[in-house]
């Protein structure tokens, strides 16, 4: 890759300020606001969620809270935090113990994607998973028209695996996916492939 090609050339933000964390108890209401709010009408549409199918703010609050001060315990959410700040989550569905999960990423403000940072956060998110459940790979199931989504996964080096389909009960009907894998064999490679790319830094708002 060409720095030239690089998404982090010429940022504003460095990759140093781009942190993952277990979810605490004063993230809980950015999620709701980004399921609940009305700037999430589009995201909805976009990737098939029906709010018919949500569940209520308050379970959805009560299911968040029982996610926070996991400490020792695996983490199956994680924060993403630009300058200490959060900015979204990573998150792991489909979980087999020890074997595999599907693993997300939901950035909340638009103001924050396009910048880089999920290519920053995805890397240090799987380090933490890995080491904390003990998987033999991570899979993403990526909407095919998501082509930042990925184009994230091509920066990593790593090839589909597949096609597919997402569907999960809150989604109202499912969505095409393009199948990716990271198998722990290759995660070394990958951070070591992502950090070379980091020198091109800070990042910012592209296009």
């Amino acid at each position: 890759m060409n720095v030239g090609d690089s998404p982090f050339e010429g940022a504003d933000i460095t990759v140093s300020e781009i942190t993952v964390s277990d979810l605490g108890h004063a993230d809980i209401e950015n999620i709701l606001n980004y399921w609940f709010g009305s700037s999430s009408l589009e995201l909805r549409a976009m990737i098939g969620f029906d709010p018919n199918k949500m569940p209520s703010r308050r379970l959805m609050r009560e299911a968040l809270a029982l996610k926070t001060g996991q400490g020792s315990v695996a983490p199956t959410i994680l924060t993403i935090r630009v300058r200490g700040v959060s900015v979204g989550v990573h998150e792991l569905t489909h979980i087999e113990p020890r074997v595999s999960a599907i693993m997300h990423a939901h950035i909340w403000n638009t103001e924050h994607r396009g910048r880089g940072i999920g290519a920053v956060s995805y890397v240090r998110a799987m380090e933490r998973f890995f080491e904390a459940h003990g998987f033999q790979r991570l899979i993403f199931d990526t909407p095919s028209t998501n082509l930042a989504a990925n184009k994230v996964k091509q920066l990593w080096g790593i090839s589909p695996c597949g096609r597919g389909t997402f569907v999960i009960p809150t989604m109202a009907e499912p969505i095409a996916t393009t199948r990716y894998q990271v198998e722990r064999a290759h995660l070394a490679g990958i951070v070591e492939r992502v950090e070379r790319l980091w020198k091109y830094k800070p990042l910012r708002k592209q296009g």
